[in-house]
């Protein structure tokens, strides 16, 4: 819905109605404001509600894969890091162990197995903005805009990359997923 209240103020919203099987029904919406006092300077807001139920992916699935990325990981069971270079305690060395994903040429992927949880609440997410454009020429338009987003029950999957990292620091944390 669009709708011009005077001729420099504009109001808007919108509805989004859903339903799902396994989640109910849920209504998002969001409301806007538009004022527009001379024609070089306009201020702009807004506030919605957002919901994303999960996938069947995310909720059942089961994947075996590799992964990589330029972040080097180093095995802590297998790299000493107590001397200024990292130095693989195998014999003969491996620079994997001193390089699990790759940066020294040998190819080093991280097995991963991902499963769903059935368990998982959809996302639920709240947003203002707050905003001013100036035009002060058909040649130059500057916008400054400030926002707000707040998630709830956010659906994230761990990566192998953070699950190590976060081991890594502490050994204790994941233990029971490396």
């Amino acid at each position: 819905l669009r709708l011009p209240l005077i001729p420099k103020l504009e109001l808007g919203a919108a509805v989004r109605a859903e339903h799902y099987s396994t989640f109910g029904r849920n209504l998002s919406g969001k409301l806007n404001v538009r004022w527009q006092p001379t024609p070089i300077m306009m201020f702009r807001g807004s506030m919605a509600t957002g919901f994303r139920a999960p996938s069947i992916s995310q909720q059942q699935a089961v994947a075996l894969a590799f992964t990589s990325s330029g972040t080097r990981y180093y095995d802590p069971l297998r790299c000493d890091r107590t001397g200024a270079t990292p130095k693989s305690k195998a014999v003969p060395e491996e620079p994997r162990d001193c390089d699990v994903l790759n940066s020294t040429g040998t190819p080093g992927n991280l097995a991963a197995f991902t499963v769903g949880n059935p368990d998982l609440k959809p996302e639920t997410s709240r947003s203002a903005t707050l905003g001013m454009v100036l035009s002060p020429s058909r040649y130059l338009e500057m916008s400054f805009d400030a926002w707000y987003f707040r998630r709830q029950d956010e659906i994230r999957i761990f990566a192998a990359s953070d699950i190590l990292r976060a081991h890594f620091a502490d050994p204790l944390a994941y233990a029971d997923r490396v």
